[in-house]
């Protein structure tokens, strides 16, 4: 889908011209590779998104609720 096409896409499902502009800048941005380097460098680990959740975001939340 090209960014014209994804821009029609949110108009048309009521999307103001703000989000818009700020989405599609986003996925032009990411066209361009704006994450390729990252990918390069990543250290991707083991531990799969529920776990991360137990593990590291619940004990987080928990400890910013006291």
């Amino acid at each position: 889908m090209d960014v014209d096409d994804y821009a029609s896409l949110l108009r048309s499902r009521g999307a103001g011209d703000q989000t818009i502009k700020d989405l599609t800048d986003a996925f032009a941005a990411q066209d361009r590779g704006i994450y390729d380097a990252d990918w390069a460098t990543a250290k991707p680990t083991p531990t799969d998104f529920r776990t991360w959740c137990r593990e590291v975001l619940k004990p987080a939340a928990d400890a910013r609720a006291v």
